[in-house]
């Protein structure tokens, strides 16, 4: 296993939004109510799992955190993935879902895409070296963006966001830009 970055990648993906709207609350944002990346649906799942109690409005940073590391950092697979790609990746499955950013990651890798991160994913990976997955995850997640019914509203947000990830990812897996 490789060492966590789930810290600095917890971090960045709480960061206040730099495309400068409020907590997208308007009607274009389709993720209804939302606390520190957790949406009412995610954290209704939660409760129903008996993860988490209580409502989502008063959440506390721990019972978020432990939604995220659960729901999003594991079912992609990030605890095994380098230092960097795994920032890359919570990243993305945080905004598109943790489906969409296994597909996306087995399809950079070259593996069968079946949205479930195991063994043959995180081999591939692997083999990598330090920061070759990330601009290219990074320019399919942009493309991936560009085609959501949001984009007219929130592209130039999410692709701000892309790269600043792309940036402390690279800056984690010990790369250069």
């Amino acid at each position: 296993m490789v060492a966590s970055s789930f810290q600095p990648s917890l971090a960045f993906v709480w960061r206040p939004e730099n495309d400068g709207q409020s907590d997208h609350t308007d009607p274009g944002d389709s993720g209804g109510e939302t606390n520190m990346g957790v949406t009412i649906a995610t954290w209704n799942g939660a409760v129903s799992r008996g993860l988490v109690s209580g409502a989502l409005a008063t959440a506390s940073s721990d019972d978020l955190a432990l939604i995220l590391k659960v729901d999003f950092w594991r079912v992609v697979g990030c605890d095994s993935l380098p230092a960097g790609d795994d920032l890359a990746v919570f990243n993305f499955a945080m905004a598109a879902g943790p489906g969409t950013g296994a597909r996306v990651l087995q399809s950079m890798l070259g593996v069968g895409v079946d949205g479930d991160v195991g063994t043959e994913t995180l081999a591939a990976a692997a083999k990598l070296a330090p920061g070759d997955l990330i601009p290219k995850f990074t320019a399919a997640e942009e493309t991936f963006y560009a085609h959501c019914a949001g984009a007219p509203l929130f592209l130039r947000g999410w692709d701000r966001r892309a790269e600043d990830c792309k940036a402390l990812a690279l800056q984690l897996a010990g790369a250069t830009p």
